[in-house]
């Protein structure tokens, strides 16, 4: 099974977000999808995207998948089941084989860029053992922290994690050589 992601435009308020389907051709049955860099026209009417789901092909393999949505009011998708979780308390982002550790949500600024967590902390394998270490390298001290999450589906979910560095290098700390 890979992920497929096909950017798309609708005709204008011809597409709700709420409606939005994705139908298996040869199953018929729903897929489950997601959205990222939605644009759009007004209230819950969907001008642009891209739009990601999983597809079960083999090599050369051709299969044909619907695009649907009722330009109605009144109508829900589904919740699709998944295992991709995030625990805001413990910052760990994972699915039924990998886990990341994130860095905190905010942090006191400035710091030196050594004491400043790295975008991902460390990886968990199927195996439940964690390791790794990330970390930052920088003479410069970190101006400011920010942690956001962009999207959140059944599918993935995408963080945005911005450092603002100083300009200078950062004074040496008492007992370290200039």
């Amino acid at each position: 099974e890979e992920y497929v992601s096909v950017p798309m435009t609708f005709e204008r308020r011809r597409c709700r977000r709420p409606s939005l389907r994705i139908i298996d051709g040869a199953t018929g049955m729903e897929t489950a999808y997601q959205l990222s860099d939605v644009k759009y026209a007004g209230a819950d009417f969907i001008t642009s995207c891209t739009l990601t789901f999983p597809a079960s092909l083999t090599p050369f393999q051709k299969r044909l998948y619907a695009i649907c949505s009722d330009w109605e009011e009144g109508f829900r998708p589904p919740d699709y089941p998944s295992d991709l979780a995030f625990d805001a308390e413990s910052r760990v982002l994972s699915n039924r084989l990998v886990a990341l550790r994130l860095p905190p949500a905010a942090i006191e600024c400035p710091v030196p860029a050594d004491k400043c967590p790295a975008p991902i902390l460390a990886l968990r394998g199927p195996d439940g053992v964690w390791f790794g270490a990330g970390r930052i390298v920088s003479d410069r001290t970190i101006e400011a922290f920010k942690f956001e999450e962009m999207e959140k589906g059944p599918i993935f979910r995408d963080f945005r994690i911005t450092y603002t560095f100083a300009e200078k290098k950062a004074p040496p700390e008492p007992g370290e050589e200039k």
